[in-house]
């Protein structure tokens, strides 16, 4: 997670020259999504609710989060159907990544 801040890059390539980057963060940025599985998940937006279909049936669900493209937590409900499904109702419109415990990830486009 990189916090809010000015951070300044500097890179040396192997010649010796120099690239500097100047960047702002605005919101935590939510870093390591990428690394978890999308198979078989599916995130499907429904009139005003995200269906998740394809978890693994496993235990129940502990943990829900739900972040807009920049990384920033959007305010959500939800609920599990079963061992593999959960809704989650959003008013947030955008592109959405939903994350599921530690195991799963999907992406959802809100009208």
């Amino acid at each position: 997670e990189v916090g809010p801040g000015q951070y300044f890059v500097t890179v040396m390539d192997d010649n010796g020259c120099d690239f500097y980057r100047n960047f702002k963060v605005r919101n935590h940025v939510v870093l390591g999504m990428s690394q978890l599985r999308m198979k078989d998940v599916k995130c499907i937006w429904n009139q005003d609710r995200i269906e998740v279909y394809g978890l693994a049936p496993i235990a129940p669900i502990e943990r829900v989060e739900v972040y807009d493209l920049l990384g920033r937590s959007i305010p959500f409900q939800w609920q599990q159907n079963g061992l593999n499904s959960l809704e989650i109702a959003t008013s947030s419109k955008g592109v959405h990544l939903v994350r599921i415990d530690e195991t799963a990830v999907c992406r959802v486009v809100t009208p």
